[in-house]
């Protein structure tokens, strides 16, 4: 290895009586081998560390669902109820739900919201980072294009499996948090374990996964363009930085304001598609007779029905997901986050 030579180097440069210039030479070239043999040792214990960062993003990604979820249920609430038709607009404010159902109401299925969400942005970050992290190695691998276009790809690309994981993990969860925030005081109150053991019971596993196939549909372009908008806005503000604390600094404050945008990106895609998978939860058919039922009944702004509640919702709930995450994982992993 370059330490060895360098050793060499200096051991001969010793015994032949080698002037003091030829020694801090051979000095050198030891100093400069340990910076080049260093990556070596690194590499031996990659396996580790990404292990220790696979685990920090998932419980980052747990913190980060908690937080966001808690903060904005009230908000939740009241989208599901707009988006599923249940009440009118003056019955489904915050102020009226409060005054006629109590402060209870607001945060009906909070249990069962967290639940869902905590590990699916665990799922999220998890496996976005993981099939991020595979692309770029098969990238290198084959010699492939390294450039922004390619980069852009593995992003949107990451993000759509991530979210594809986690709903195919946690859909019931999310099923029955819709049942709880629409159905009134009697389904709000039931539990979770009671709340999935009885639509089991009377409806079978359809009944858990009712609508699952639109909401898979409208995953798909959300995550993807999310996180993969996300991951791109960070990065970018990362290579900008001209110092070190301005780069750390991405991992923190610009998330918020990265959050926004993307939440907004991808909300603008996969709107319509989430309107028709949450009323297939609480109403009999399939997604094309939903949809059709839906543009009968209230013509192409059905199908928009809640977007200013849930952009009232998503904003605050995204930027603080990106920016919880962010946080925990430069307590919980710095040099990854």
């Amino acid at each position: 290895t370059a330490t060895h030579l360098g050793a060499s180097f200096l051991v001969v440069s010793r015994r032949r009586g080698a002037s003091s210039r030829t020694r801090r030479l051979a000095r050198r070239v030891m100093a400069r081998s340990r910076v080049v043999d260093a990556p070596s040792s690194t590499s031996r214990d990659d396996a580790p560390s990404s292990t220790t960062n696979a685990s920090a993003r998932f419980v980052a990604g747990c913190a980060s669902g908690a937080v966001s979820r808690i903060a904005t249920q009230p908000l939740e609430v009241r989208r599901l109820r707009v988006m599923t038709g249940r009440g009118s607009n003056e019955s489904t404010s915050l102020r009226a739900i409060y005054r006629t159902e109590g402060a209870s109401a607001l945060f009906a299925g909070t249990k069962a919201s967290v639940a869902r969400h905590a590990p699916a942005k665990g799922l999220n970050f998890l496996v976005f980072g993981a099939v991020k992290e595979a692309l770029r190695r098969a990238r290198a691998a084959a010699g492939t294009s390294t450039s922004n276009a390619a980069h852009a790809s593995d992003a949107l690309i990451s993000g759509a499996v991530a979210g594809l994981s986690s709903l195919a993990l946690l859909y019931p969860l999310d099923s029955l948090l819709v049942r709880q925030a629409t159905g009134g005081p009697s389904a709000a109150t039931l539990g979770l374990g009671r709340g999935l053991r009885k639509i089991f019971r009377d409806e079978g596993a359809r009944g858990l996964y009712r609508g699952a196939l639109p909401a898979a549909i409208a995953v798909v372009p959300e995550a993807a363009i999310t996180f993969g908008s996300y991951d791109l806005m960070r990065d970018w503000y990362g290579r900008r930085a001209k110092s070190a604390a301005r780069a750390a600094a991405a991992a923190a404050a610009p998330s918020l304001a990265f959050g926004m945008i993307s939440a907004a990106c991808g909300q603008a895609v996969s709107f319509p598609l989430d309107v028709v998978s949450r009323r297939m939860v609480v109403e009999r058919g399939g997604f094309l007779a939903v949809a059709r039922a839906l543009f009968r009944d209230r013509g192409l702004r059905g199908f928009y029905a809640g977007l200013r509640a849930t952009t009232v919702k998503t904003i605050p709930m995204s930027s603080l997901s990106f920016f919880a995450y962010e946080c925990a994982m430069r307590a919980l992993a710095p040099g990854d986050a």
